[in-house]
């Protein structure tokens, strides 16, 4: 059984393994934290887990996996402190704390039977499943609230621990979404980039998550948008009295997949959109504006995600040329042409020989598969 929690979607998923790379899914429950929990307690985070395992109706003695995709250190298969929140997240009794420990108790509290032996990173449990249909996997990536990868390491190299593996290799979670945090200026940055890390909730904290996940494109067009408005060469004339124009993260991004993959010569999706947040009777030429907007900010997303994927196969070096990477998340199975981007821009950099999978459910599936291995 595996517990997802990539940001604010939780899963509850039972599964069973056919082997040769087949597995079937027996029991699956979904839900959404309610907002007031993300800011809320650990009392209140891991509780709402635990219901949603109780809900899947485990058998006694099932063993769990868990993937908690937030910045932690792991010293177990089954132990993991927080380290800081992101995705929006700032619920307190949580950083510095064992996760494993706080959903057990809540576990406890509810008389569930269930066994938590794993827990992981999405970017781990990513690699991991699609390694169980494809062996030649040695990158995993996740690019939907957040983005982050993890990628095979030898460990000779891996020189801040003493510990041993039996196949000489590790799995490194890399945490790339806070690429940057400390020199900025690395980072190709934009005049919004810098409005918007003040008013999230890890300022000066993943910078590069903050320019290329699902969590922060809507906001990041948003922006754009509103600062046109101000300079009367968007929607001129409205007076921008409704919360587009004044609340932060108002424009989901959602609506971007929307708006980008809007084809009609009107462009009527995107005056739909439009109408829809109190912007009605726009111009065809706003409306225009408006998608090229959101085409710079997620090809923008695209690139960076061919980057750091150039980058990870930079570092691995020849051995492992040729491997293939695993990737999961909404913005990059479900954004209009974001896949081409990212094959376009790999092009550029010289990486022909970059295979991109597909790894769904990747990141339930790979926790299941760690737990099912642990005694």
């Amino acid at each position: 059984m595996a517990l997802d929690m990539g940001g604010s979607n939780v899963r509850a998923t039972s599964y069973e393994l056919k082997g040769n790379g087949v597995l079937e899914v027996v029991k699956e429950v979904k839900h959404s934290i309610p907002t007031e929990y993300m800011s809320g307690t650990a009392e209140q985070v891991f509780g709402f887990l635990a219901d949603c395992i109780v809900e899947a109706h485990p058998e006694p003695g099932t063993k769990l996996g868990f993937t908690f995709s937030f910045p932690s250190e792991q010293t177990a298969i089954n132990r993991s402190k927080l380290v800081i929140w992101t995705k929006g997240f700032s619920a307190s009794g949580c950083v510095g704390v064992d996760s494993v420990e706080l959903l057990e108790k809540a576990l406890a509290a509810r008389n569930c039977p269930v066994k938590v032996t794993a827990i992981c990173n999405d970017t781990v449990g990513t690699l991991i499943s699609r390694s169980y249909s494809d062996p030649n996997t040695a990158v995993g990536i996740i690019l939907g609230t957040g983005c982050n990868a993890a990628y095979m390491e030898n460990m000779s190299r891996v020189t801040k621990s003493s510990r041993k593996s039996a196949t000489g290799r590790v799995i490194i979670n890399m945490e790339c979404g806070a690429t940057g945090d400390n020199h900025p200026s690395i980072l190709p940055l934009l005049p919004f980039d810098v409005t918007l890390d003040p008013l999230t909730p890890n300022v000066t904290h993943q910078r590069l998550e903050k320019m290329m996940s699902g969590f922060y494109l809507g906001e990041l067009t948003r922006m754009w948008a509103v600062e046109l408005w101000g300079q009367k060469k968007l929607f001129v004339g409205h007076p921008g009295n409704c919360p587009f124009f004044t609340t932060f993260l108002s424009f989901d991004s959602k609506y971007c997949s929307i708006l980008l993959g809007d084809a009609s010569p009107s462009l009527e999706e995107v005056g739909r959109i439009l109408t829809q947040f109190g912007i009605p009777d726009t111009s065809l030429e706003d409306r225009q504006c408006v998608q090229r907007i959101v085409h710079a900010i997620v090809r923008r997303s695209a690139r960076l995600m061919a980057s750091f994927v150039h980058a990870i196969f930079t570092h691995m070096g020849d051995e492992y040329k040729g491997r293939t990477v695993g990737v999961d998340g909404s913005v990059y199975k479900y954004m209009p042409f974001y896949q081409g981007w990212v094959n376009e821009a790999l092009e550029e950099l010289g990486r022909k020989d970059i295979e991109i999978g597909l790894a769904d459910d990747g990141s339930s599936i790979g926790a299941a598969l760690i737990a099912f291995d642990v005694e």
